[in-house]
């Protein structure tokens, strides 16, 4: 049995941090649906439990990071065959069927550990959203849950920047699969159409006020609003929805959907936007993350038999660079090693820093075991 879990993790994401080409290489000649099955198992494993949360957002940053190749987007419309001990509904799907339903199961337990990686599983989503292709009807359901719950007026009234990006990106996954992938996710369409309500209030809250307008839902600063992209999706349903209305009463689900797929937007929606994948390099603050992490990890499995001093601990900070500050300079008899603090830990993730194009970095993580 494999017990080093933790540094197989590590090294993993060494290797794909430091080698743009090896992480490449494995999505586009490994198995790569098998490695995420694995990545997959431990995101599920370890959301619960607060002292596996270094587990989880390892197993996040490395998911993050893969989802920025193509080749990985396509590879995960293969289907999923094989048996995953989740407490989740049954489905006949493909792999990325069960990353968005595992991801929904993920946040929607609200845990507070969770929540600070909400942006990376968001993120996550909409890199693989343009090559989603054969979405089951529930993991369609459960994408259109997601995104009824984080657009709720009462979510939204106290919405800070982080919680409209993540809608922003919800939003952005959507559009991307109408644009590019409309026959093989008809599943979604109908879903879209279903929930119509949802993305009518989520356009009204990103309108100007105007006569009739719901009272109770909050407006979207201008600024704010440019972030959500709600043109695509509505104009979709001013096309489909008094369509799927007109079809004769008792049309069964499979009638509606075979509706779908034979009709066509050409013309009917906007000009089909670029690609978007967002990257990232990581930089200092992820780095300090990660070396906490290893060095937590090498003072547990040190512990037995005894290696380090758990009585004789000293308090130093690791500085690179141009922020490297020189201890001060001890004057007379030496009274011991003077201890650098280091700074506090917030269970808050700092915003993130503004991103190049493309491009985007993950915001410093508290350091759990």
């Amino acid at each position: 049995t494999i017990s080093c879990h933790a540094e197989l993790l590590l090294l993993l994401w060494k290797l794909i941090d430091v080698n743009k080409t090896f992480r490449a290489t494995i999505c586009k000649k490994f198995d790569i649906c098998q490695l995420m099955v694995c990545l997959l198992w431990y995101v599920y494993e370890s959301h619960g439990d607060q002292i596996k949360n270094g587990i989880l957002q390892i197993t996040t940053f490395i998911i993050l990071s893969l989802s920025g190749e193509r080749d990985l987007g396509i590879a995960l419309n293969a289907p999923f065959t094989k048996s995953f001990p989740v407490e989740m509904a049954l489905f006949a799907g493909n792999h990325v069927d069960l990353l968005l339903m595992l991801f929904h199961h993920v946040i929607m337990t609200n845990k507070p550990w969770v929540k600070s990686l909400h942006d990376c599983l968001f993120i996550t989503i909409c890199n693989l959203s343009p090559y989603i292709k054969g979405m089951s009807m529930n993991t369609a359901s459960k994408l259109i849950h997601l995104i009824d719950v984080f657009t709720s007026p009462k979510n939204m009234a106290r919405a800070d920047a982080k919680h409209i990006t993540n809608v922003g990106l919800l939003v952005e996954s959507f559009n991307n699969l109408i644009q590019y992938q409309y026959e093989g996710n008809v599943s979604v369409v109908y879903g879209i159409i279903r929930a119509h309500q949802c993305f009518e209030r989520i356009e009204q809250m990103c309108s100007d006020p105007k006569p009739g307008d719901d009272p109770h839902l909050p407006k979207l600063h201008p600024q704010v609003r440019e972030q959500i992209q709600i043109n695509t999706i509505m104009r979709l349903l001013a096309a489909l929805k008094p369509e799927l209305e007109a079809r004769p009463k008792g049309a069964t689900e499979t009638e509606m959907l075979s509706f779908l797929r034979a009709t066509t937007l050409v013309g009917l929606l906007p000009v089909p936007h670029p690609i978007l994948i967002r990257r990232f390099d990581s930089q200092t603050h992820t780095h300090a993350w990660v070396t906490t992490w290893t060095w937590g990890i090498i003072y547990l499995r040190a512990i037995t038999p005894p290696m380090l001093d758990g009585n004789n601990i000293r308090l130093f900070r690791i500085t690179a660079g141009d922020d490297y500050e020189k201890p001060p300079e001890s004057k007379g008899k030496e009274k011991g090693p003077v201890p650098i603090p280091m700074p506090a830990s917030s269970s808050t993730p700092a915003e993130f820093p503004e991103p190049e194009p493309g491009k985007q970095d993950l915001p410093p993580r508290p350091g759990y075991l």
